[in-house]
């Protein structure tokens, strides 16, 4: 199995360009926010990196459909790959095995993606996450802003399902989500005025699908969240990351963690190979 890398980012360019290289060559295709300023920044330093691409670059406002488009275009490009799972990340993530060790992982999938879902009404989330998708969320004059005319109902008779936003999705996967969409744009135009969309979009379309009993309901991040915080932990340490025993960590801001985790990686990655595989 071969992985390609799907990165989003928009700050930190140090970051972005150490995960880069820590995905050791694999193809990767790196989306930069249009509204950041590190583009130029992030092509010199990855100058002479083999197998990255830059993606066509899209406003990625906080809550909306921006980070969709992103993760679409990274799907395209992959359409055009030899590889064999896509893989989404952001900046800020980190392995926290090597990738052959992930590679071997996803072999034993037999072709099975890797997605965090659940049904609506999602308990963890403010009105089981309904207010998200039934009313209008539009960015306008620098805010995000709630209209309601009426209660918005999902197009294709499709049920709401919800989760994680970063996934591990097989070939027939990923296919089936841009076969889904070039058929159905009413999907995406719906799908402009969700908020958070990119916790919903994926979901929705593929739990619905025939490939549904080919979703593993996992993670692959050690993500840490704070009650009542809109944004993730910053990590500061890599313990309780190796200790959850996924293959990705995120947010990291301290150089110094990442250091541990290039010492700890190896170790861990044959750990993890002889015990479980991380789910």
């Amino acid at each position: 199995m071969r992985l390609a890398f799907i990165v989003s980012g928009y700050k930190r360019p140090d970051l972005l360009t150490r995960l880069v290289r820590a995905l050791d060559g694999r193809p990767c295709a790196i989306h930069i926010d249009a509204k950041s300023q590190i583009f130029s920044e992030v092509v010199e330093a990855l100058k002479g990196i083999p197998n990255v691409h830059f993606l066509p670059r899209h406003n990625c406002h906080w809550g909306m459909f921006g980070h969709v488009e992103a993760s679409l275009e990274g799907l395209r490009w992959f359409r055009g790959t030899d590889c064999d799972y896509a893989l989404l990340l952001t900046g800020q993530c980190y392995p926290l095995r090597t990738i052959s060790s992930i590679e071997s992982c996803l072999s034993a999938l037999n072709g099975m993606s890797i997605i965090d879902y659940h049904s609506f009404p999602y308990s963890r989330w403010e009105k089981g996450g309904w207010s998200r998708v039934d009313r209008f969320h539009v960015h306008a004059f620098g805010r995000r802003w709630r209209i309601r005319p009426w209660r918005r109902q999902l197009p294709s008779g499709h049920h709401a399902y919800g989760g994680g936003s970063y996934w591990c999705l097989s070939r027939a996967s990923a296919e089936y989500v841009l076969d889904f969409i070039d058929k159905h744009p009413n999907y995406i135009q719906f799908f402009r005025r969700v908020l958070i969309p990119d916790e919903i979009f994926f979901q929705t379309i593929l739990v619905n699908s025939p490939l549904r009993d080919t979703l593993i309901n996992d993670t692959i991040h050690h993500i840490e969240w704070t009650l009542h915080q809109p944004s993730p932990a910053i990590l500061t340490s890599a313990d309780s990351a190796f200790a959850s025993g996924k293959w990705f960590a995120r947010k990291f801001e301290d150089q110094s963690v990442l250091d541990i985790i290039d010492e700890r990686r190896a170790e861990n990655s044959y750990l993890g190979r002889q015990l479980h595989l991380g789910f």
